[in-house]
């Protein structure tokens, strides 16, 4: 079962298949400013909704049993979906997962990306993670600033193909549970998760 986290703004938790199709209403390739494209480009909700081969619930049983997340994030008095937060790609030897995160453009510039991100950091430094990996790719200024204003240091650069075809570099960027806890010590070691 996903936990349902909570922040004085933002509701944390699974969603549904078409909590989704709201959310990625937008291809987020397009907007993130790489190889200076920059694009309101509309994905089909069929592509959204066939992600989920058989059901929302088998969906997250299947996470469940790779310590997966994958969370919807809501704004809090409306229900209303913002964005998606997923943690995969875990690496056992250093005990991280990887985070991809993606806020609906109608909701850019509130600053609600770092409040769910820093609550689903403390659930995760809280229930056996020791690190936290952010990658972004070159051009995606958003991405790096966001990297930057959390605190994630430099990790590693990859050099690979993008989603144009064209060579670019990922720059993964990690947090320790150490350094969270530095810079956020107001937060407590015991996560709130209901």
């Amino acid at each position: 079962m996903m936990p349902i986290l909570e922040t004085e703004r933002l509701i944390i938790k699974a969603g549904t298949i078409e909590d989704y199709v709201i959310v990625h209403e937008y291809d987020f390739n397009y907007l993130m400013n790489i190889d200076g494209v920059f694009e309101y480009v509309k994905r089909d909700p069929n592509e959204v909704r066939g992600w989920f081969s058989s059901s929302i619930e088998t969906f997250y049983k299947e996470i469940k049993t790779k310590n997966h997340y994958n969370f919807i994030v809501y704004l809090k008095n409306q229900e209303v979906p913002i964005g998606n937060i997923s943690f995969d790609r875990n690496i056992e030897k250093i005990k991280s997962t990887e985070v991809a995160c993606y806020l609906h453009p109608a909701y850019w510039g509130n600053a609600y990306t770092k409040e769910a991100l820093i609550k689903c950091m403390e659930y995760l430094f809280n229930n056996g993670f020791k690190n936290i990996i952010y990658g972004y790719d070159e051009g995606n200024d958003k991405s790096q600033k966001l990297c930057k204003k959390l605190g994630f240091e430099s990790y590693k650069q990859i050099e690979e193909a993008n989603y144009l075809g064209n060579i670019s570099t990922t720059y993964k960027t990690i947090m320790s549970k150490e350094k969270f806890y530095q810079l956020y010590p107001n937060i407590s070691n015991k996560s709130k998760a209901q």
